[in-house]
């Protein structure tokens, strides 16, 4: 879903794409616009698009960062000659949820812009408008660039009787709330907006760390609320307040039909009143109140004041706060949850005796839901750890710098009895001191010393022949930090590429390039010889999540036809994966596991350039870094077995 508009008056083709992400813990997907340009003489021109980040459009469409514009969708864009403005309408919900049928829709946003060039919308929340996916032509219906003072509204699919509605603009006020983008309880890493890719700890309504005055009561929903549940009260002068260190501050509260209005102070001044009203929705993924840029080394301390107070529409006044958001390094393992090993500083192991293995991240029987799995029914997923008799499920979390930090967390074992649950830094117990067991809920609450590269082992393991699943979302949180110091990775047998993420110059479900970085020689990144959409060169690039240092690579491809072998093909190296340097060149390659030593070298991204392009198969494509300590003649001689072996078998099979 994107929009997209020809402005003659500007001389820019502009589209506007949906920045979109999958929460590994959370149902569904969430998505934000954001927009990219080119010149209209650029016209066939590949490589003129940008993409606006901060103000300007100097970043590059394919790869480039990127900032939020808008609300929602742009699936319609008009320029007025009336308001001497650009006019764009679109439904106003949730972050969607799928089945469509689901979706939360909340009446209409309106904005306008003055300058496409500037982006500068104003964006207004009409609760009552008539919604649905929706278009915008002038008043006949066979213009999409300009209107007067009148316009036509297309809507389909929408709870209404009509295909069309005739809008005049007239000179009158009309109410409406700022409308704002919609945030899920996780934030998305990847994006480049600052608000969607924040670093922030979250509190929810039932921490001690809260201080309510009044009569405030608790109300559950495990769907909709944080962590489950929130705190309402519709009394006048009730209210919560909460302290703080750091930049940012971001207040999320219920909106919904029966919601009031509040107060907001920060650090004892007044700053705004806020309307929690919703006409149709109950919506919980939103900031109500947010505020950047306060002093980063001073305590802070917001008070939020039930107003007793309410919208003319609204049924209640009631004010249902669930969280407060404050910038923070910290480390939630739900939110840092991760199909790649290492991301976010999580990594998910499996421990049996002495020996411990890297799990592997498959699929689950609940449809996009992902675990990482090991012997048995060892699993480790968002927020929960299963481990299974003689087998620990091990979540570990590596520090990326010295400091000390807080690690706080909730502990239950369903069914209890069965698990126990350790807390544990290299082989010193931090928690609990008894045995791990309980019967019911049990937290902690922590301050330790941490050094970089520390690693913080939490352990969820089977008591006696029991069995169950640890319910265990534990937060780790800075509050004193050193200077990350450089240090390069140790010379071992680990493949650096393993389970990294991989893409190509085409990004198509149909290829998947992750299959040549799984670490199975039986599933293959292939581009086949009929490929309509790829043409040209190819490459697979692989994004090893902070720079390390590298100095033999394999690269394994054994297809059915000869020919779809890559003959020739480039290591290359970047540090910003747009800028490569040639590592190594191979013009003649005729082996099925092709194994290079090359110059020691440190990189964030390497990548594997195609020159020829169609049609290949890469089974894998490995990464390691020896040091010269290995003995490599051995090591290298039980690899070749081991992947005879395994092809032998795929090949008979």
């Amino acid at each position: 879903d994107f929009g997209f508009y020809v402005d003659t008056r500007g001389g820019y083709f502009y589209i506007y794409p949906l920045e979109s992400w999958y929460p590994k813990g959370e149902w569904g997907a969430r998505w934000a616009p954001r927009v990219a340009r080119c010149a209209i003489s650029d016209k066939m021109a590949p490589g003129k698009w940008n993409y606006f980040y901060q103000g300007k459009w100097d970043q590059p469409a394919l790869g480039g960062k990127s900032s939020i514009v808008g609300a929602s969708y742009f699936w319609g864009i008009l320029y007025s000659t009336k308001l001497q403005r650009y006019v764009s309408i679109s439904p106003y919900n949730k972050d969607p949820w799928w089945p469509p049928s689901t979706y939360n829709v909340d009446g209409v946003i309106i904005g306008t812009c003055t300058d496409l060039s500037k982006q500068d919308w104003v964006w207004g929340h009409f609760p009552e408008g008539m919604h649905g996916f929706m278009k915008l032509f002038n008043a006949t219906g066979d213009g999409i660039e300009t209107c007067d003072d009148r316009l036509r509204f297309y809507s389909f699919f929408a709870d209404n009787s009509y295909q069309n509605l005739d809008v005049t603009l007239m000179d009158a006020p009309m109410q409406v709330n700022q409308g704002t983008p919609r945030f899920g309880f996780q934030p998305n890493p990847e994006s480049s907006d600052p608000i969607l890719s924040r670093r922030t700890k979250m509190v929810g309504s039932a921490s001690p760390e809260m201080k309510y005055a009044g009569a405030w009561k608790e109300k559950t929903n495990p769907k909709e609320y944080y962590e489950g549940r929130l705190r309402e009260s519709s009394t006048a002068d009730d209210s919560v307040e909460f302290h703080f260190t750091g930049p940012d501050i971001y207040w999320r509260a219920l909106r919904s039909p029966e919601s009031g209005q509040a107060d907001v102070y920060l650090d004892g001044e007044y700053r705004k009143t806020v309307d929690c009203y919703s006409p149709r929705a109950t919506v919980s993924e939103n900031f109500v109140y947010l505020k950047t840029g306060l002093d980063p080394a001073q305590p802070h301390t917001i008070k939020i004041v039930v107003k007793g107070a309410r919208h003319p529409k609204s049924k209640g006044n009631a004010i249902g706060h669930m969280a407060f958001e404050f910038a923070a390094e910290s480390y939630r393992a739900s939110a840092g949850f991760s199909s790649i090993m290492g991301k976010n500083q999580w990594r998910y192991l499996e421990r049996a005796g002495g020996a411990e293995e890297r799990l592997r991240f498959l699929p689950s029987d609940e449809v996009f839901t992902r675990d990482w799995q090991g012997e048995g029914a060892v699993r480790i997923g968002n927020n929960y750890q299963i481990p299974e008799v003689g087998h620990q499920a091990v979540r570990q979390w590596v520090a990326p710098h010295g400091g000390t930090v807080r690690i706080e967390g909730e502990v239950t074992h369903d069914p209890p009895g069965g698990t126990s649950a350790r807390l544990l830094k290299g082989k010193e117990e931090l928690w609990p001191t008894g045995s791990g067991s309980s019967a019911g809920l049990a937290r902690h609450d922590l301050k330790i010393e941490v050094a970089q590269g520390e690693r913080i082992d939490f352990v969820a393991a089977t008591l006696k022949n029991g069995t169950g699943k640890v319910i265990w979302d534990p937060v780790i949180t800075y509050t004193r930090s050193e200077r990350p110091v450089f240090c390069p990775n140790p010379p071992s047998d680990e493949n650096l590429a393993l389970g990294k993420y991989a893409r190509s110059k085409m990004l198509s479900f149909a290829a998947q390039p992750f299959q040549a970085v799984d670490g199975d020689v039986r599933t293959a990144f292939s581009i086949y010889p009929d490929d309509r959409i790829v043409s040209g060169d190819d490459w697979l690039q692989v994004d090893l999540d902070q720079p390390l240092t590298v100095d033999r690579y394999v690269v394994v491809s054994a297809p059915a036809v000869e020919g779809w072998r890559p003959a020739t093909f480039t290591l290359q190296k970047s540090d910003d994966g747009f800028t490569w340097t040639d590592v190594d060149k191979v013009t003649v390659n005729r082996k099925e596991r092709c194994e290079r030593k090359v110059p020691a070298f440190t990189a964030r991204y390497v990548r594997l350039y195609l020159p020829q392009g169609k049609p290949f198969t890469i089974q894998e494509f490995e990464l390691y870094r020896d040091g010269g300590f290995l003995g490599g003649g051995d090591i290298m001689n039980r690899l070749e077995k081991a992947f005879r072996k395994i092809l032998g078998q795929n090949r008979k099979n």
